[in-house]
C-alpha cells in the first residue's frame, strides 16, 4: 500500500457511534484531534464486552495489589534528596485485568485513539482510596528505627502529587526471511509516584501490610 493511501484512510469514531450513532470518518490526525476535544475523560470500551471481565476471577486483581504493594515497598528506599520519582512496570499486562481493576474508579480514561488507559489517584483523598484497594491504610510509607520514614508523597500544604497507573500496547514489527512480518503486542502497565523522606515522633514502627512467606502472585 502506498504512503499517500494509507494517510488519506479514514476511520469512524467509536466513541461518537457507541454513543450517538455518529458516522463521520475522519484521518488519523483528526481522529485524536476530535477524541481530544470531544471524548477528552472518555470511559467507554466498545470492544470489550462485560461478560469477559466478569470471567476474571478476583482472586487475580486481589493478587495484583499484594504484588505491587511489595514492589511499592522495595521502592521506598532512604534518601537525603528532595521529591524522587519512582515507576513500577508490569510486562506483559492484560488489557481486561486492568479494565477490571480501574474501570470503575472516578479518574479512570480511555484514550481510544493511541489504544492506551489511564487512571489516576491525586492528593489527600487518592492516598485513602488506594488504602482502602490495598487494604492496607499506611500502604504508602516505611518507618526506621531511626526516627525517620520514607513515604509516598501526594500532598503538603502547597502542591498535590498523584499515583498513576498507564495501560499502553506496544506493537512492534519483526521481518522474517521468506514469510509475512510478524507482529509482536507489549501491554504493559505503569505505575508512577514520588517519594519523600521526614520523620515521626513515635520511635515504635509500625506492622506494615506486607509480610514474607510463601503466596502465589500471577498476574
Amino acid at each position: 500500500m502506498s504512503t499517500s493511501s494509507s494517510t488519506s484512510k479514514k476511520f469512524p469514531c467509536s466513541l461518537c457511534q457507541f454513543s450517538n450513532n455518529i458516522n463521520t470518518l475522519y484521518t488519523k490526525n483528526k481522529l485524536s484531534s476530535h477524541q481530544r476535544k470531544f471524548h477528552p475523560n472518555n470511559c467507554i470500551i466498545p470492544h470489550i464486552q462485560q461478560s469477559s471481565l466478569n470471567n476474571i476471577p478476583e482472586i487475580q486483581v486481589k493478587n495484583f495489589w499484594n504484588l505491587l504493594l511489595l514492589k511499592i515497598e522495595k521502592k521506598l528506599s532512604y534518601h537525603r534528596s528532595g521529591s524522587v520519582s519512582r515507576k513500577i512496570i508490569f510486562e506483559p499486562f492484560s488489557e481486561e485485568l486492568f479494565v477490571k481493576i480501574f474501570s470503575q474508579e472516578e479518574n479512570f480514561t480511555f484514550i481510544s485513539y493511541l489504544n492506551k488507559y489511564k487512571c489516576v489517584f491525586t492528593g489527600e483523598l487518592g492516598y485513602k482510596c488506594l488504602g482502602f484497594l490495598f487494604d492496607c491504610e499506611d500502604w504508602g510509607e516505611k518507618k526506621h528505627i531511626s526516627g525517620t520514614k520514607v513515604y509516598v508523597f501526594m500532598e503538603d500544604e502547597e502542591k498535590q502529587k498523584e499515583v498513576s497507573f498507564v495501560w499502553s500496547d506496544t506493537i512492534v514489527t519483526r521481518n522474517r526471511d521468506g514469510k509475512e512480518p510478524l507482529t509482536l503486542n507489549s501491554p504493559k502497565l505503569a505505575v508512577s509516584f514520588n517519594i519523600l523522606t521526614g520523620y515521626f515522633q513515635d520511635n515504635n514502627i509500625d506492622e506494615n501490610c506486607t509480610s514474607e512467606g510463601n503466596s502465589s502472585l500471577e498476574i
